[in-house]
């Protein structure tokens, strides 16, 4: 007894408290009650069932691709009864295709220049969606800051002597995928000198 109809599927962003803080889901309209698993199929690989979600009496496709490369991906899903009902699998639904964007570019062109009197590091010009600038100093997450005139820059005047390294990557929100992040720039080597001893005991000779 053949009573799935087709599924429509749509692309949905949800919001976890968690420490990947966002997943991405495919969701599909209402189906029919005596379905128990969703059949999906990506791109062109191995259709794979899933339980549905259950909300109330509402029985729904929920198919996690928070993990799918970057890149343009078509999925398609059926509905499957449960073994040993008078129910078989639907027919696939229409396909959904969907693009996962690709993160920033990494900032290059890290440099050491003055801003009002105090040495700051500044990357080359950032891409246009880049609104979190990442910096690491010696490995450790320094505070994130906004851009300024399209570039990242931390004030690194507080170093006392010694040598660091910095590292910095490039961020933005995406209103569906959430933050999309670079990798890290190449190290940057910064060195603050350390200041000799003022002379003393100053006096006249002969």
């Amino acid at each position: 007894m053949k009573l799935f109809r087709t599924l429509a599927l749509s692309l949905f962003m949800l919001t976890i408290p968690a420490a990947s803080s966002w997943a991405v889901s495919v969701v599909s309209d209402p189906l029919n009650v005596n379905t128990a698993f969703c059949g999906a199929r990506l791109d062109t690989g191995t259709r794979v069932n899933s339980p549905v979600a259950v909300a109330g009496t509402v029985k729904t496709c929920k198919i996690d691709i928070s993990t799918v490369a970057v890149g343009t991906h078509t999925i398609d899903a059926t509905a499957v009864p449960a073994v040993g009902t008078p129910y078989t699998e639907s027919a696939p639904s229409a396909p959904l295709t969907f693009t996962r964007p690709a993160p920033p570019v990494t900032p290059t062109g890290l440099t050491l220049i003055t801003v009002a009197g105090k040495p700051t590091v500044q990357t080359g010009t950032v891409a246009a969606n880049v609104t979190i600038c990442s910096w690491k100093l010696d490995g450790e997450a320094l505070p994130e800051v906004a851009p300024v005139s399209g570039r990242c820059s931390v004030d690194v005047s507080p170093l006392t002597a010694g040598s660091y390294i910095l590292t910095v990557a490039a961020a933005g929100m995406d209103t569906v995928w959430g933050r999309l992040e670079s990798p890290a720039s190449a190290n940057f080597t910064y060195v603050v000198p350390t200041i000799l001893n003022a002379p003393s005991g100053l006096k006249l000779a002969p």
